[in-house]
């Protein structure tokens, strides 16, 4: 009986050690994405291929037609801005969720979006609208580099 209480001892002791050094590596491993983020690359414009209805002639050739939202103007220029108060000059990030703390209130204080949003706030309308109130601020003379 006491060997059978000392092998279930060791089984719960080995699996105790397992889950806290996984635990350890998961929290560096996701440490490593927010220090080093894998960048992403946007797609320059959809293209939509239009297919024709069935006829009894198959004459018709499928065009393709391109998405109407420039997509030009929603990219922004990886550049820097500066904070007035401060002095200090950052890099504007791909994602909203990576920008500074002064760069979200400054999009609020100039009028550029109502609110600062949170994660779960974030849609694809909010990132349009976010992306283009951080081109409009990235023009404002005070906060240029």
């Amino acid at each position: 009986m006491s060997e059978v209480l000392f092998i279930l001892t060791t089984v719960f002791v080995a699996y105790v050690v397992f889950s806290v050094v996984n635990d350890g590596k998961k929290k560096t491993q996701k440490e490593d994405q927010v220090k080093n983020p894998v960048p992403t690359s946007t797609p320059i414009a959809e293209i939509k291929v239009a297919i024709p209805k069935e006829s009894s002639t198959n004459t018709q050739k499928i065009k393709p037609v391109t998405n109407t939202t420039n997509q030009s103007t929603l990219d922004l220029k990886q550049g820097n801005i500066r904070n007035p108060e401060t002095g200090e000059t950052a890099k504007i990030p791909n994602n909203y969720h990576f920008n500074k703390r002064w760069i979200k209130e400054a999009l609020v204080k100039e009028g550029l979006l109502n609110k600062i949003y949170k994660d779960n706030e974030m849609n694809d309308k909010t990132n349009a609208k976010i992306k283009q109130a951080l081109a409009d601020l990235q023009a404002i003379e005070k906060y240029q580099p």
